[in-house]
């Protein structure tokens, strides 16, 4: 199965990756970062 995401879809991810280091749920950018990719694929 393919599933296609709106390019503003992505852009939230990465929105959602930011919020979550500065919010201090992550503390380091690259482990946000991680985080949203992650999800991002699990979906």
């Amino acid at each position: 199965m393919k599933v296609l995401f709106l390019p503003e879809v992505v852009d939230q991810f990465l929105e959602l990756a930011e919020i979550l280091y500065d919010k201090g749920y992550l503390g380091f950018k690259d482990a946000a970062l991680d985080y949203s990719e992650q999800l991002f694929r699990d979906i």
